[in-house]
């Protein structure tokens, strides 16, 4: 039986929740296995996309896969793909011995699509390593890259402002002010594992949303229904060149 490729954080086991890459685009993922993996015959292993709904291959040999040695010859797997032209619909990432036939692994369901309509392009990785992604080994230009179906509701800035009041006049004077930018974004129709996903991806301390670095502000908070599997979540961030340029002005 095929296994499970396991990402906690890149949303590959959600079921109702599907991220989404557009045709024509790069992006990279890293497979973060439970216990790094052991098989010898990774030099027959071909990347390929199947459809979600009848399991054929509709694109093969998509990209190469890399080793990321971890201890001995234990490896995790990370790659840099370029999606292929296919029509808007649900599928699935197949590894597969192409000399045994044998299916390694298998992802979950994603969409492929030309629409980047209500989407936007993540990327995120860190100084060092976490959740059992060796960033320390990987090359330093390695972003673990999707697409993830966010909103923006709110644009605000925030003001932090060092003050004192003189001892003659007894006004009020300004030391410093540190201003903020601060962006609230809300994750529409997510099922549990895809906000378990958000909540992991704050932890990153490079985090960029539409080519912009944004630094989390704090937690990812869930809007609970009751009625339904799918519920809105929020978080929000500072946009890290703002907080840089106009810091202790």
């Amino acid at each position: 039986m095929a296994s499970e490729i396991i990402n906690p954080f890149i949303n590959l086991t959600c079921k109702e929740y599907l991220h989404v890459y557009n045709n024509g685009y790069e992006y990279q993922f890293y497979i973060n296995f439970d216990a790094p993996i052991l098989d010898s015959d990774f030099a027959n292993w071909d990347l390929s996309v199947i459809n979600a709904h009848d399991l054929q291959i509709v694109a093969s040999n998509i990209a190469p896969l890399q080793k990321d040695i971890v201890s001995g010859s234990n490896y995790n797997i990370y790659c840099t793909f370029e999606t292929p032209e296919l029509k808007t619909a649900k599928y699935q990432f197949m590894i597969h011995n192409t000399v045994t036939t044998d299916v390694k692994y298998l992802s979950n369901r994603f969409i492929i699509t030309t629409n980047q309509d209500n989407t936007a392009f993540i990327e995120y990785r860190n100084d060092y390593n976490i959740y059992g992604i060796q960033f320390e080994n990987l090359p330093s230009d390695f972003k673990i890259s999707l697409r993830l179906h966010l909103n923006q509701i709110e644009l605000n800035h925030e003001t932090n402002v060092k003050q004192y009041r003189a001892a003659s006049t007894g006004k009020l004077r300004n030391i410093s002010s540190s201003p903020d930018k601060v962006l609230k974004l809300q994750g529409f129709k997510f099922d549990e594992p895809a906000h378990d996903a958000m909540v992991a991806l704050l932890s990153f301390d490079s985090l960029e949303i539409e080519a912009e670095k944004y630094i989390s502000k704090g937690e990812w908070e869930i809007e609970n229904n009751i009625s339904s599997p799918l519920s809105n979540g929020s978080g929000e961030f500072y946009r890290d060149d703002f907080s840089r340029i106009n810091k202790n002005c």
